[in-house]
């Protein structure tokens, strides 16, 4: 589901607002949406980059009310709960790549990152960690890397999450630095 949408209570909830402001912005048409019969529909791509806009627009007192009401659930899930966890589960975890190429590996860690069910187009997510990496790699030495896309949209995903393959070829590469480096 690419364009993932929502309803007027699930709008409600993802930008903090009441119902009853959620209601006060359609009825003055200061919100994007659509009418599909009687239902309201949000679709998350044009909600997001229509609160990035109210939000660079904010000074002085309205930006400290915005931040101080918006950061209030974060501040109460950080005292309660990890985010880590949340973020990688066993399954995100896959076995060692079978990759030989660059190209190879960006394929199967998009693939992996399909799997986590967190990933609406694996398919732009796979393009957008190749021009990351046109840019420069995004691998560390000691054979990790960091996959991440150069301009994510944030339609791509439904949630943060890490997904973690072992690289038999990065592996490989590092004991042949070793060895080229070993006196």
């Amino acid at each position: 589901m690419p364009h993932r949408t929502f309803g007027t209570d699930e709008i409600a909830r993802y930008l903090h607002l009441s119902r009853a402001d959620i209601d006060r912005l359609v009825k003055d048409q200061d919100i994007p949406f659509a009418r599909h019969g009687e239902r309201l529909v949000f679709r998350k791509v044009e909600i997001d980059t229509w609160a990035s806009q109210r939000i660079l627009g904010l000074e002085g007192r309205p930006l400290a009310d915005y931040h101080e009401k918006t950061s209030h659930g974060a501040r109460q899930m950080l005292a309660s709960e990890a985010m880590m966890p949340e973020m990688i589960q066993p399954e995100f975890i896959g076995a060692a790549l079978t990759a030989k190429t660059k190209a190879s590996v960006l394929r199967q860690m998009a693939a992996l990152a399909k799997t986590t069910g967190r990933v609406n187009d694996s398919e732009a997510l796979r393009e957008g960690l190749e021009a990351r990496e046109e840019l420069c790699s995004t691998g560390i030495p000691g054979g990790l890397v960091l996959l991440h896309a150069r301009d994510p949209e944030s339609y791509w995903f439904e949630s943060p999450f890490l997904a973690l393959h072992e690289c038999l070829i990065a592996a490989e590469q590092a004991v042949l630095e070793r060895q080229r480096t070993s006196p």
